[in-house]
């Protein structure tokens, strides 16, 4: 899928090699004493050639792809939950020649995600919003921004979007803002399950070979063509030194969270969003089903400008499963609202 190549290669968070295949980037934090570690220079130094570096952010070193010259109007792409931003390159690749040359595309692993640092103890939801405003600080400066952002990477735009509204120039949320309300009267089984989690933490699922992973894939988006599948797998996997394959997440993101989502808060932030927003769903995703369509229709209703579009036959991974048909909107949406330059 787009400039991806074989990601299946020797690595262990707790290893001490610094590597890079394709898009990837991994190491022990550990062995880096300064604030970057540039990995390498893909391919040549055109704007459609992947930079991919390590930064420290808050205590943890964060891999991060980058294309374009860093002086250009900033595009950053925020993936979901297990996934990792080398997903987004599709489409990149799909959106880029519909946009001007000087565009400066960021694709950063999240926390526990990808070629990340694992984080020690929990992942609080909060520390997403400080790794997306310290990384904007460090490739942006000043610049509002522009943001993709799929599911999990959408709800944390969304609050970052009215909290740091002169951060945000324009907002693209793909099947997100779906996450129901927690109920309180659920709160002390909420808080067992956080404490029995944390007395037996959870492991990471291992695979003899891709296709035994493919397998349940498969399970989860039977939207994907098997071929989409695939090179999912090739890029969310890692292989162990017992020669066996794993997600390269943090298996802790499994750990009961003792923290309902508090909608209320949410729509707070929400409705202080400045920024034009486009919400792309994915028409078969069975997360829209999370909530109920009044309970859709008034999240949405906190955004003030808002163009909402559902795209039939999509599901939840849309811009991998179609990077083209998402990129349709994407472009009409930049280039009508002057957040982009002509192509």
């Amino acid at each position: 899928a787009g400039n991806a190549t074989s990601y299946l290669t020797t690595t262990r968070p707790s290893t001490t090699i610094i590597a890079l295949e394709g898009l990837r980037c991994a190491c022990n934090s550990s062995r880096l004493d300064n604030d970057v570690l540039s990995i390498k220079r893909m391919s040549d130094t055109s704007s459609n050639s992947w930079f991919t570096e390590l930064h420290s952010i808050n205590g943890l070193h964060l891999c991060c792809r980058q294309r374009g010259p860093t002086n250009a109007p900033v595009i950053v792409c925020l993936h979901g939950l297990m996934d990792n931003g080398a997903s987004f390159v599709p489409l990149i690749d799909a959106l880029a020649p519909m946009l001007p040359d000087k565009l400066f595309w960021l694709a950063p692993d999240w926390r526990g995600h990808g070629d990340s640092d694992w984080a020690p103890g929990d992942y609080i939801f909060a520390y997403y919003l400080a790794d997306l405003d310290a990384l904007i600080a460090r490739y942006a400066g000043n610049r509002p921004i522009i943001v993709i952002a799929h599911s999990m990477g959408g709800q944390v735009a969304s609050l970052y979007a009215g909290i740091r509204r002169e951060k945000i120039a324009g907002l693209i949320l793909l099947d997100s803002l779906n996450v129901p309300e927690a109920d309180p009267d659920d709160a002390p089984a909420r808080y067992r399950e956080w404490l029995d989690t944390r007395a037996a933490p959870p492991t990471a699922r291992t695979y003899a070979d891709a296709d035994a992973f493919v397998s349940r894939l498969a399970r989860r988006y039977p939207e994907l063509a098997r071929r989409d599948t695939l090179a999912l797998a090739d890029i969310w996997l890692r292989r162990d030194t017992d020669d066996r394959l794993r997600l390269a997440a943090d298996p802790a993101h499994m750990t009961k969270n003792p923290y309902g989502f508090r909608a209320a808060e949410a729509m707070a932030a929400w409705a202080d969003i400045t920024a034009p927003v486009l919400m792309l769903d994915g028409a078969a995703s069975p997360a829209k089903w999370f909530i109920d369509e009044s309970t859709r229709e008034k999240r949405r209703a906190q955004i003030n400008d808002l163009t909402h579009i559902e795209l039939a036959d999509l599901g939840h991974m849309l811009h991998w499963q179609a990077p083209a048909q998402v990129a349709d909107p994407i472009a009409h949406f930049l280039s009508s609202r002057a957040l982009v330059g002509p192509a």
